[in-house]
């Protein structure tokens, strides 16, 4: 599998048509999107090539190796040594999606220098070797490695200051829709149930009832709520009896009755109270009741 093969299955390493740099030490050096990566494939007898890519990214070195020979699986992860002559790097490797015996790591910054003065790259799971091999003329390559990293991240860069340059003006200002309402804070009811009073509704028990002999009744309102706690356009729901004169006391009481201030606070001005008013003959005054039937 060549490298160009190798890169765009990739796709966690942002595979793209590489730009080439000057080989260097028998590796090609590519440049990518956001990493630069150096290649080289090594031939056995009598064995499938391994491939070798070293990738230079924001996050620091990764190395991706891959064999016809292995038979490592994307996703599954793999318990590995790597040996830079005397230096040792213990960690875990993983399969890649979609690149068949392949093998990949990520590593801190100091594992490129070591690369570079390495002779010999040995590889180990337990005490099986997977592969081993020479890292002659690495130095000159990771010199340009380097190199195409700083330029990529300098393109990019001086991409974003250019992008940067006309952020302030829309770019779109003929969109259609309204522009995003921040909320201020919770939403608040418009309509409550349980109210409570600063001053009470004393309702009247109405003379009609009381010459028909009724001797109770109940009355459902709806008012809104004033900032200042008073009801405003209150209307009747509905009355039980009806037509005894229920509703209609039930209304002029209104006129001196406040909600307290938790009610007030609890709903937004210009909100509703819907509320139970009860009638019982023999009391000089009616009580209201918060309960809507």
């Amino acid at each position: 599998m060549g490298i160009v093969t190798v890169l765009a299955a990739a796709a966690a390493l942002g595979a793209q048509e590489p730009r080439s740099w000057p080989s260097s030490g028998g590796f090609d050096v590519l440049q990518l999107e956001s990493s630069c990566a150096l290649h080289t494939t090594y031939s056995f007898d009598g064995r499938a090539p391994v491939e070798m890519t070293l990738f230079l990214e924001q996050d620091g070195p990764a190395l991706l190796l891959q064999s016809g020979d292995w038979s490592s699986r994307g996703s599954e992860e793999y318990a590995v040594t790597y040996r830079l002559d005397d230096v040792v790097y213990d960690g875990t490797a993983f399969g890649v999606r979609g690149i068949s015996g392949s093998l990949a790591a990520r590593f801190e910054d100091d594992f490129l220098p070591a690369f570079a003065r390495a002779d010999d790259l040995l590889v180990h799971r337990g005490e099986t070797v997977i592969t081993h091999l020479s890292l002659e003329g690495s130095a000159g390559a990771v010199a340009t490695l380097r190199r195409c990293f700083e330029y990529l991240t300098r393109e990019s860069a001086a991409r974003a200051r250019r992008e940067q340059r006309w952020d302030y003006i829309e770019r779109n200002p003929f969109a259609e829709g309204d522009p995003p309402v921040t909320p201020v804070g919770p939403a608040k009811p418009t309509e409550i149930s349980n109210v409570t009073w600063q001053r009470q509704p004393t309702p009247e028990f109405p003379e009609r009832a009381a010459s028909r002999g009724i001797e109770s009744g109940t009355v459902n309102l709806v008012c809104t709520v004033a900032a200042n706690g008073s009801a405003t356009n209150c209307s009747i729901v509905s009355e039980n009896p009806s037509g005894a004169g229920f509703g209609q006391a039930a209304l002029r009481s209104m006129s001196r009755a406040r909600f307290s201030p938790r009610t007030v606070d609890s709903v937004v001005d210009g909100g509703r109270a819907r509320f139970t008013l009860r009638f019982q003959a023999g009391s000089m005054n009616s009580a209201p009741s918060s309960a809507s039937p």
